[in-house]
């Protein structure tokens, strides 16, 4: 339930955006774009240490293991992790700076407001 709920309130945010960025710029191309880079670059990591858990290695593999042809990974430093969440905070601020300037265009669509 949990997951489905997760799942729900992040494509309805996503949805919300791609309509603004289409109405702000009037181009499709340019939600194509960006549906296409959030899919490629997937969710952010929130919590704990990058690097640690097996099967998200962060940088080249160590030795290999004897007897196996699977490379191993080893646990990395801090720095990684600290870069990682500063890297996550810029651009959420760039976001947040640039979202405006950055889809302001001739091509929007035009908003009418009436009062009645």
């Amino acid at each position: 339930m949990a997951r489905s709920v997760f799942q729900f309130t992040y494509t309805s945010l996503f949805g919300f955006f791609a309509a603004f960025v289409f109405l702000r710029t009037g181009n499709v191309y340019s939600v194509i774009l960006a549906h296409s880079f959030c899919n490629w670059m997937g969710l952010p990591r929130f919590y704990g240490r990058v690097g640690v858990e097996a099967g998200e290695p962060i940088g080249p593999p160590g030795k290999r293991d004897e007897g196996t042809d699977s490379p191993r990974y080893e646990s990395t430093g801090v720095a990684w992790t600290i870069a990682y969440y500063g890297i996550l905070v810029a651009g959420a601020l760039g976001f947040y700076w640039q979202l405006f300037p950055l889809t302001e265009s001739l091509h929007a669509l035009p908003v009418v407001l009436r009062e009645q």
